[in-house]
């Protein structure tokens, strides 16, 4: 992989919260996790069971859902749901 999420997800949450990770940085480390999981060739099952401790991390949902609640795409939203 190209982008390692569990790295970030990983650090000491000592500082700020994240760790000393800026919004931005989790932001753009969310958008590709979700990148990862909707144009993976593999079942997205199987992505989903290799990530578990990502795809059920308390802050990945939490921004799944604001990014679900905010999109104005009719079909994406679907798609994220």
């Amino acid at each position: 992989d190209a982008f390692n999420l569990s790295d970030l997800l990983k650090q000491d949450d000592s500082v700020s919260g994240n760790g000393g990770v800026t919004t931005d940085e989790m932001e753009k480390a969310y958008e590709m996790f979700l990148g990862q999981l909707v144009f993976s060739t593999n079942d997205p099952r199987i992505d989903i069971m290799e990530n578990y401790d990502l795809v059920v991390d308390p802050q990945w949902l939490s921004w799944l859902d604001r990014k679900i609640s905010s999109c104005t795409d009719v079909e994406e939203k679907m798609a994220l749901r």
